[in-house]
């Protein structure tokens, strides 16, 4: 489950969107750390809880200066009366908390829940997505700019915060987590501030508490803000002087940097004023560096021992590095690609290099990235193991190869198996679960309830588009039918004239004969198809229809394949989890629930779907 809170921010949105996206740090191993895999210690026993973000409408090199920009934006499109906190300030940002369970989800699906809220309630906002992994509770921090895109201002009523904790609830039901549904109607108690305004606040028992405290004196100013956390307290006690900060983060990107323009521009994305050229676009003799929070600048020439860090000598270091580090940079990706398999398959691939807690993901510009595999990728890869080791007793390598060549020439030739000898039976079993491993990495699988999730939702796009194809082939055969219509009617005229000597015609057929030729005259009128413009017109409006058939056809054929995969991805499952006697019972009960719901579904529409 996951709980969420919004507050006001009415000072620069910096130093917010900073530390929710930094990593966090802290000293001396402990549970968290332990049990983790985005926490870091070095030699000094300091712990980086690495934070993983996403951005909605900006991104980690304009963040900041997105959220300027439509602030700025915003106050010239806007009237005077925008929303404001009690003490009169302008309301610039808001920071909403979502917080987990203790760990019940991995950093990666949190922040994925998370831009998913943010894209649902703050879709033309630019919003920060940052998971922390440094405290008890996976949690995530999302800034918002208070203006969107075309300059409207968000407006935090109690109903639409009551939409963020209902979107929250439904994005954890979706990937299988809990909902408190004790608070899952907010109920909220109202008071008057100083200045006698109706104000209201939930009473969690953390707000309860930090209320005492703040009337304790304990602590002062907004109880929400993000300011009155362990963390963040933590941060600031820990700040050192300007000249330390500025060092620090010169240091820290110093290692990444390919010039010394691009190492001023990532410290101005932090929040930095740079004070480095003259009107007419030289450089100043001296650079200097005001980070966010400090009040003045500080000289290259003031840090350190006033050498290193001046402006002619880090141009040298950094011009003396480059070339090491895209060296680095491109051995460090080449092994990432050597550890990435991709496409498992039995006999080809080595299973000592298939990694059991991480895999190797390829992203879109050729890079990878290393993510941590889910409980249900380690009990495949555990089973392709015990088989394999099972399999080598049995027989040798060679047979091996034999024997998937079988299996193989079998499956293209559509002939079942039918595998009888054990060391068959687990082959074909281990060729399974890597298909399915293929399939459960694709689409970062980690759940029974997840794959009924999604099982649904392929299931009932299958079914939209199945609806789709159905009316797109009814209006398909009506028009080839309205397109016969002229030769229909010239053929019934001939007949209605060539019978008219006819009593028992005249008696019989005349008069229906005589109304079908008028409707097909009416209908012949109505699509204008007495010329070869209008027949033309309509054999366009045809290609038209069949070819939206043809692309909706090959959507469904992709979605038929998802389907599949799904199906079997369960049926692998189940061997395993009866295999390692696991119940499993209540997690297919509901998938084959949602299965045949979605099924019954299919069918009622295929049988409105036009003979051919």
């Amino acid at each position: 489950m996951a709980t969420t809170k919004i507050h006001s921010i009415s000072t620069s949105p910096d130093n917010c969107i900073n530390y929710g996206i930094n990593d966090k740090a802290g000293h001396g191993k402990d549970d968290i750390a332990d049990g983790i895999s985005y926490a870091v210690s070095d030699k000094t026993g300091l712990i980086t809880y690495m934070t993983l973000s996403s951005y909605q409408n900006c991104t980690e090199a304009n963040a900041i200066r997105r959220f300027h920009y439509y602030a700025e934006k915003g106050r010239g499109t806007l009237r005077n009366e925008t929303p404001r906190t009690k003490n009169g300030n302008e309301v610039v940002a808001w920071h909403l908390h979502q917080n987990f369970e203790g760990h019940e989800v991995p950093p990666h699906v949190a922040n994925e829940i998370g831009a998913k809220l943010a894209r649902e309630m703050f879709g033309s906002f630019a919003c920060t997505i940052s998971t922390h992994t440094n405290t008890n509770n996976i949690h995530n921090h999302i800034v918002v700019c208070a203006w969107d895109k075309e300059g409207r201002k968000w407006n935090n009523c109690n109903s639409n915060y009551r939409k963020i904790r209902q979107v929250s609830d439904r994005l954890c039901e979706e990937y299988g987590l809990g909902v408190l549904y004790k608070t899952h109607e907010m109920k909220l108690v109202s008071y008057k501030d100083k200045d006698g305004k109706q104000r209201y606040y939930e009473p969690t028992d953390r707000k309860n508490e930090l209320i005492k405290a703040r009337e304790d004196g304990n602590i002062s100013g907004n109880i929400d803000d993000y300011r009155n956390t362990e963390s963040y307290l933590q941060t600031k006690s820990e700040m050192k002087t300007n000249r330390d900060v500025i060092k620090k983060d010169i240091d820290n990107l110093l290692p990444t940097a390919r010039s010394y323009e691009e190492l001023l521009d990532r410290l101005r994305d932090l929040g930095y004023t740079i004070n480095d050229k003259k009107k007419d676009g030289g450089w100043l003799k001296h650079v200097s560096f005001t980070a966010p929070c400090q009040d003045k600048g500080t000289r290259d020439s003031s840090l350190g021992d006033g050498q290193f860090y001046t402006r002619e000598n880090l141009t040298k270091y950094i011009d003396e590095h480059a070339s090491k580090k895209i060296e680095q940079e491109d051995a460090s990706q080449a092994a990432l690609a050597v550890k990435h398999i991709g496409d498992y398959e039995y006999g080809e691939t080595n299973l000592d290099d298939i990694d059991d807690c991480f895999r190797t993901s390829r992203n879109a510009n050729g890079s990878y990235t290393l993510i941590q595999r889910s409980d249900i990728e380690k009990s495949v890869i555990a089973d392709i193991r015990k088989n394999d080791a099972e399999v080598r007793v049995l027989i040798d390598t060679s047979g091996i190869q034999k024997i998937i060549r079988e299996q193989e020439h079998k499956k293209k030739q559509g002939i079942p198996t039918n595998a009888s000898k054990r060391e068959e039976i687990l082959i074909e079993q281990i060729r399974d679960s890597f298909e399915n491993l293929r399939f459960i990495e694709k689409h970062g699988i980690y759940s029974y309830d997840q794959i009924n999730n999604l099982y649904k939702a392929v299931y009932e796009s299958y079914n939209r588009n199945l609806e789709m194809l159905a009316q797109a082939k009814q209006l398909v055969d009506h028009f080839n039918h309205v397109l016969e219509l002229p030769h229909l009617a010239a053929e019934l005229k001939s007949k209605i004239d060539g019978s008219l000597e006819d009593e028992e015609y005249m008696f019989e057929e005349y008069d229906d004969d005589i109304n079908r030729l008028a409707e097909y005259h009416d209908m012949i009128s109505k699509y204008d198809i007495n010329g070869e413009e209008g027949e033309s017109t309509l054999r366009a409006k045809v290609g038209g229809a069949e070819k939206k058939i043809a692309a909706i056809e090959n959507l469904m054929e992709g979605y038929s394949k998802e389907i599949t995969g799904y199906e079997k991805c369960v049926a692998t499952l189940n061997r395993i989890d009866i295999r390692n006697n696991r119940n499993n019972n209540d997690a297919l009960a509901k998938f084959y629930e949602v299965r045949n719901a979605v099924v019954d579904a299919k069918q009622s529409i295929e049988s409105r779907l036009p003979q051919r």
